[in-house]
């Protein structure tokens, strides 16, 4: 599916499913032929942006995990010009058990090896990937802009320009613009005040523009007096507030349930 690249082939892999907008591959050591597989690795694409899980279920040094993240990206994942993201998941863990309607388990090829503890997998998952956060962060942003969306504005996420202010997604309709940082977790009284004045800064500056603009603040759990804080910041910066709740995104845009946590709820921080 993805453009391949030349790569050190210190895995091999053997595709068991694909779809148009998908693939599945169990992932062996290059020069073990007849080793059951170390890994299994699915990735799906939507909009150039691949989201990948690796479930790595036998023992593996921090160096071959980052020489198998490497082979998987060249082999399967686009340029990073020409992809939006890559988000990829790391797991450690064993097969339980295995059904088929049709395959009975005498036939099965390969069977996954039985799980040992993957050496310092979080230590390399952050050199591979950068923070773990920052991955969040940025599907936090996607679904962030895929709910702006759903309420009939046209939204991007702001990229390197705007880092600097905290803004994450720039969603606009034909009368606002919104400025709006995706926040994970818990967000602060002082967090909410420096985005509403960034957005302030920004409409004294930016002429010739004739729409409103709105800040907004998506995140897990506000401050439990956040309506009386959003009523002052907007008499102080004199522009709307909004405060997004992550259930709400959720709710609007279910195909990111699965990734923002299902079952949730609105609450406050202390």
């Amino acid at each position: 599916m993805a453009k391949r690249r030349k790569s050190i082939s210190n895995f091999r892999f053997r595709r068991y499913v694909r779809t148009p907008d998908s693939e599945g591959y169990y992932v062996f050591k290059a020069r073990q032929r007849q080793s059951p597989s170390i890994a299994q690795f699915d990735y799906h694409v939507s909009d150039k942006v691949y989201y990948a899980t690796l479930v790595v279920h036998t023992p593996l040094r921090q160096s071959e995990l980052e020489r198998l993240v490497e082979q998987l990206e060249d082999s399967f994942i686009e340029h990073q010009e020409s992809r939006t993201d890559f988000i990829l998941t790391i797991y450690s863990g064993k097969e339980i058990a295995s059904y088929s309607d049709s395959i009975p388990e005498s036939v099965r090829l390969e069977e996954p090896a039985t799980l040992g503890a993957v050496a310092d997998l979080s230590t390399a998952i952050n050199r591979i990937l950068g923070k773990t956060q920052h991955a969040r962060g940025q599907l936090n942003e996607h679904a962030l802009c895929a709910y702006f969306e759903a309420l009939g504005f046209t939204a991007r996420r702001a990229g390197k320009s705007l880092d600097h202010e905290k803004i994450d997604v720039v969603a606009e309709n034909h009368e606002q613009i919104v400025y709006a940082q995706a926040k994970l977790g818990s967000v602060s009284t002082s967090e909410i005040q420096a985005v509403a004045a960034a957005v302030a800064r920004r409409k004294d500056v930016v002429t010739g523009v004739s729409k409103m603009s709105v800040a907004a603040v998506a995140a897990d759990r506000f401050p439990k007096d956040s309506e009386v804080l959003r009523r002052r910041l907007e008499r102080q910066f004199g522009l709307p507030v909004m405060l997004i709740h992550k259930y709400q995104i959720a709710e609007m845009v279910p195909d990111y349930n699965r990734a923002l946590g299902s079952g949730v709820v609105p609450s406050t921080g202390r």
